[in-house]
């Protein structure tokens, strides 16, 4: 009996150590009403570009349908280096397509992009990720002259993950340069990226998913939420007058 209640103790001891191991993140975004909400009929006409992170997104939203019809094109490993490099191309309709070719064959009206992170870890840093950026933005527009751009804050890493050489600091320069990026080439930003770090500045261990850089089904909710929040884009979807 004395065993069995030290071990019991023991047990309860590492779920202790552990839960205040864990992080949490620092801020929680506001609850709106669903009248509040971004429709999903907004989405309808809308393609997600994006990497293994937006794929993670991909599989939550197939299965809750949480941003409504919305399609997605979401290689593996993705990036903007290979998206004007051509290096790595994005499958649809069972073919290999440029990203300005792939996006021109789903029909979309507005594009929403997450690229970054395996550019600013190995491609050059910043600003080398940034004159691409300029070179896919164009592609894709010329090809696609009425498109809306919707260019999302870049997600932090895991505290621990040894993929950013100077660690996510590299993250928030990279995001402050999107965002002037969108102002400088009539985009919209939207800025969700904080609401998934923890007191460390990093992805937080409720929205990690291996310790890395990939994301938890509580972290596609979540992001899925926020992107119906009119009040993360910096021009509001729901404001007729734009």
């Amino acid at each position: 009996m004395k065993l069995r209640k030290l071990i019991c103790c023991l047990l309860l001891a590492a779920l202790v150590f552990a839960s205040l191991g864990a992080t949490m993140p620092v801020e929680k975004p506001a609850v709106l009403r669903e009248e509040e909400r971004i429709p999903l009929d907004f989405f309808a006409d809308a393609v997600i570009l994006g990497d293994s992170i937006s794929h993670i997104l991909e599989t939550y939203c197939y299965d809750s349908g949480d941003l409504g019809e919305v399609m997605f094109l979401c290689p593996n490993s993705y990036s903007v280096h290979n998206a004007v490099s051509g290096q790595l191309q994005v499958w649809i309709q069972g073919q290999a397509h440029s990203v300005e070719d792939a996006v021109a064959l789903t029909g979309a009206r507005k594009v929403f992009i997450m690229l970054g992170v395996n550019d600013v870890a190995r491609e050059g840093g910043v600003p080398g990720t940034m004159e691409l950026w300029q070179i896919m933005l164009d592609r894709i527009r010329e090809k696609n002259p009425d498109l809306t751009f919707y260019i999302e804050s870049c997600f932090p890493v895991y505290r621990y993950a040894e993929y950013l050489p100077d660690g996510n600091g590299v993250i928030d320069g990279y995001n402050e340069e999107l965002k002037q990026f969108c102002e400088d080439n009539d985009c919209v930003y939207v800025d969700i990226a904080h609401f998934f770090k923890d007191e460390f500045n990093a992805l937080a261990d409720v929205y990690c998913s291996d310790q890395y850089v990939h994301i938890t089904n509580e972290a596609a909710a979540l992001w899925a939420s926020l992107l119906r929040d009119p009040y993360r884009y910096s021009v509001n979807p729901l404001d007729t007058d734009n």
